[in-house]
């Protein structure tokens, strides 16, 4: 399975919010996706939160990410 990074946030609310704007504008991406929020450290010592779209097929993801690019937006297919 493939996933979709859209960002890596301040706050678990951020997370959340950020992850429903982009599924709320991509539908026919997000409806086949699950939520992962990941609590991480930043190179800068500072905790932030990994938010992804996982369990996509590859092709999924990678349509998925050009979408959001092709947007405006920034996103990392793992």
């Amino acid at each position: 399975n493939a996933a979709v990074q859209i960002g890596a946030f301040s706050s678990t609310a951020v997370a959340d919010r950020e992850y429903a704007a982009v599924a709320a504008r991509f539908p026919q991406f997000a409806r086949n996706a699950t939520k992962r929020v990941q609590e991480v450290t930043a190179s800068n010592g500072s905790t932030v939160y990994r938010t992804t779209f996982t369990g996509l097929s590859a092709a999924d993801a990678r349509a998925f990410c050009a979408a959001i690019q092709a947007g405006g937006g920034d996103c990392l297919v793992r």
